[in-house]
């Protein structure tokens, strides 16, 4: 009804306002009360919370009438009198027509709460006002309606906890649930427009309650009790980010139920956590709806009129590099722009619980920056039109010149993940997702627990039900680690070798004290996959249509697999050693000059070691041979086979003005284009984004491994620590080669891990007749 008063006030305002200032006005709808709208209609449609946040989106529309006014009021001044009078005609009782209205809404909300709001609205737009002279508009509302009310909120909490002189002392203690039960968080509305304690009661229901709830998905962030909320008047210490959800999902009007792991379950009882873990994939596929927060930081608001923009039309962007680099790096407002990045490569969609969070949920929606956005829409508009293989490098670009955050692409291949995930559940199929498949594409997820690597991904596979899987905290990570591997391999009527993929020696050299044939999920691996978790034309064949078989020598703790030994090994690896980039992790920034420098020096090492070892390449040579740019790439190109000589030329061309990226663009496009004239070409033919495309998939290809070569001159991409001597090993029925490690005391191998070695990946060593070897894998 408001709404409706509100529009109906302001189309009566614009049909007498002055002419002169109706661009102004559109302006103002533009910025203040559509978006305000449109948030209000968000929280509806969602039966959301309405919190601090939306409050003062609404106090941006509310007063934006009054905006309005204020610009006809100083048309035509000519003389105080007149001025006192227009603003008492135009400003004055407008605003009054406001505020009386706010006050009439305390069926909705508290009074106090609307006078909050009143003393809120000048300092609220004479900053607005400023800001957008100063190109800072969504910075200023993200200030203003999110992160200095989250500051007021924190100190008003600490001034009431310091007055509770008559508060309980004793924390809150946990009862017990019983059998098929689970806790249901009921969270009451504030009492304050702005901060007060969080109250809220717990509440024993069976899982198949029909109390409508909404399940929380979020990320944990450190493990420390810094805040306090209270549970039935008792306190109780929660991490920050468990309080900074909580704070999201109050409302100012009505009562929440909510589901939320750390509160709901008993952190300090394992027992109950494992059971309670057991039924997590049920919880989220009861919720009505499940809500992902992927940052809560104060700039996600600012993000939002970017969101809306590339989800409205993503057509204008996808596909055009140098239009989405405009919108990232623009020389305004570049904080919002930073913070749709970070939204696409943020940590929340690393973390390994997500996985079963959104795959069981029906409704899931993404909240961030005050907007719930649901999935599909996320996923769809966002996600797949505007990051692609040619975008992916330019979302790592932030603000400052020159200047890149480190992101490979395994947060987007994560989101696609979970995005398949999500619709192979949603489409009903009578079939559990293999656990197998389930673990390959979730290498790049991580946990805090490293068990959780594994028993967060149990609910929703096919081994949902097997006793020996289920989650058990009392196991040590090393125990779960084996035993699902030792499972997966030798359990299944039809072997998943590409579980191997999974294990070697050849990566981390702190690795647990495990058998080389069990993967280790919570070490560090940066390299990318070469299997599939399905088999596509693109999929590598490297044994061919042939079967792989696993058997177990329980005595010795190892695996005998049948195979093909080539005989050949590792006899040369590039000086360059692995590419790093030094050692940097995902999400750290850095000159971009410095990626440029690493991969210069790792093209040139391959390319000098190669003319070393065959004498027939030099720098002034007029092609590359179709092994070695193959081989850079690992054979593709966005994850799909190529043979295309115009591949070859790139990365000739690539190769020889590598000294003059980040450094003269002129001088670069000029010896570009030389190499290119060589092959009767020019850059336009070729499409420019061919070479963005190369240059991701010689990244992608080639980070986290070294360039090799072996005593039968063939070319390896290999894991970081292989050293000569180690074997070329093709499992029956794999879709790679690997390298294994033997010394001459042992009589086992150990497997250092998955490589790619250039006429070997697609079965050409079995075309012919080959002997079968069974290698003891220890």
């Amino acid at each position: 009804m408001w709404s409706i008063c509100s529009g109906a006030g302001l189309l009566a305002y614009l049909a007498t306002s002055p002419s002169t200032h109706l661009f102004a006005i559109h302006r103002l709808l533009m910025q203040f009360i559509l978006p305000a709208i449109l948030a209000k209609a968000q929280h509806v449609l969602n039966k959301g919370p309405l919190n601090e946040t939306s409050i003062l989106w609404l106090l941006q529309r509310d007063s934006a009438l009054a905006y309005c006014i204020a610009f006809a009021t100083v048309a035509s001044i000519t003389s105080i009198r007149n001025f006192l009078l227009r603003t008492m005609t135009w400003v004055l009782l407008p605003a009054l027509y406001v505020w009386v209205g706010m006050i009439l809404r305390a069926s909705q909300s508290r009074w106090t709460s609307n006078f909050g709001r009143l003393m809120l609205w000048p300092p609220v737009q004479v900053a607005t006002a400023l800001s957008s002279a100063l190109h800072l508009y969504s910075v200023s509302v993200a200030w203003l309606c999110y992160r200095f009310p989250h500051y007021l909120d924190h100190k008003l909490t600490q001034i009431a906890q310091a007055r509770r002189l008559d508060a309980r002392t004793s924390r809150y203690r946990y009862r017990p649930l019983l059998p098929g039960q689970i806790r249901l968080l009921r969270l009451t509305p504030r009492t304050w427009l702005i901060g007060g304690p969080i109250h809220l009661r717990l509440i024993h229901v069976t899982r198949q309650t029909t109390i409508p709830y909404t399940a929380v998905s979020y990320h944990w962030g450190g493990a420390a009790l810094t805040e306090i909320i209270y549970i039935d008047g008792y306190p109780l210490s929660v991490t920050a980010t468990a309080f900074k959800v909580l704070r999201a999902c109050r409302s100012s009007s009505s009562e929440q139920t909510i589901w939320i792991d750390a509160i709901c379950i008993n952190q300090d009882d394992l027992g109950e956590k494992t059971e309670q873990v057991q039924h997590m994939s049920d919880i989220y596929s009861r919720a009505t709806r499940v809500v992902l927060y992927p940052s809560l930081d104060w700039y996600a608001r600012a993000a939002a009129p970017t969101l809306n923009q590339l989800m409205v039309a993503p057509q204008a962007l996808a596909g055009h590099p140098r239009g989405l680099q405009q919108l990232v790096i623009g020389k305004h407002d570049s904080r919002r722009k930073r913070a749709v990045v970070e939204l696409l490569l943020s940590e929340y969609f690393r973390r390994m619980w997500i996985v079963q969070e959104i795959t069981a949920g029906k409704n899931v929606q993404l909240y961030y920056g005050g907007y719930y956005i649901p999935w599909i829409m996320f996923f769809e508009l966002l996600v797949v039109r505007v990051v692609n293989s040619e975008t992916r490098d330019i979302f790592s670009m932030l603000s400052g010149k020159n200047i890149q955050t480190f992101q490979d692409s395994s947060t987007f291949l994560n989101i696609y993940a979970l995005h398949g995930f999500w619709m192979h559940k949603l489409s009903q199929a009578s079939e559990s997702m293999p656990l197998d498949i389930i673990l390959l594409q979730t290498s790049k997820f991580h946990a805090t627990d490293p068990q959780d690597l594994v028993f967060g991904l149990i609910g929703i596979s096919d081994c949902a039900k097997i006793d020996l899987l289920r989650p058990d905290y009392l196991k040590s990570p090393e125990q779960v680690f084996v035993e699902t591997s030792r499972f997966l391999l030798t359990a299944q009527e039809v072997c998943p070798l590409h579980l191997l993929t999974l294990g070697g020696i050849g990566y981390n050299a702190c690795r647990r004290p495990i058998p080389s044939w069990a993967m280790d999920r919570s070490e560090y691996r940066p390299s990318n996959l070469l299997v599939d978790a399905y088999m596509t034309e693109n999929t590598f064949r490297a044994a061919g249509n042939t079967i792989g078989l696993v058997r177990e020598d329980v005595q010795a703790g190892a695996m005998l697999v049948d195979g093909v030994l080539l005989d050949d090994s590792i006899a040369h690896l590039s000086t360059a050693g692995v590419l790093d980039f030094g050692g940097m992790l995902p999400g750290e920034k850095a000159h971009s000059s410095k990626f440029a420098y690493c991969k210069k020096i790792f093209f040139k090492a391959a390319v000098e070691l190669v003319g070393e070892a065959r004498g027939d390449i030099s720098f002034e040579k007029e092609s590359f041979n179709d092994d070695l740019w193959q081989t850079l790439i690992a054979g593709r190109v966005n994850r799909e086979l190529v043979t295309d000589q115009r591949w070859k030329v790139l990365a000739h061309a690539l190769y020889s003005s590598f000294d003059w990226i980040n450094v003269d663009d002129g001088r670069f496009r000029s010896i570009f284009d030389q190499v290119l004239a060589r092959y009767s070409l020019t850059f336009e033919p070729l499409d420019g984004a061919r070479l963005i495309s190369y240059n991701s998939s010689f990244v992608e290809a080639c980070f986290g491994r070294r360039f090799a070569m072996t005593t039968a001159g063939r070319l390896c991409l290999v894991p970081p620590l292989s050293e000569p001597g180690d074997m070329i090993f093709i499992p029956l029925g794999s879709q790679v080669p690997y390298l294994i490690r033997t010394k001459h005391e042992s009589r086992h191998s150990r497997l250092v891990g998955e490589a790619y070695v250039h006429s070997v990946m697609l079965g050409e060593q079995l075309a012919t007749p080959y002997a079968v070897t069974t290698v003891t894998l220890g």
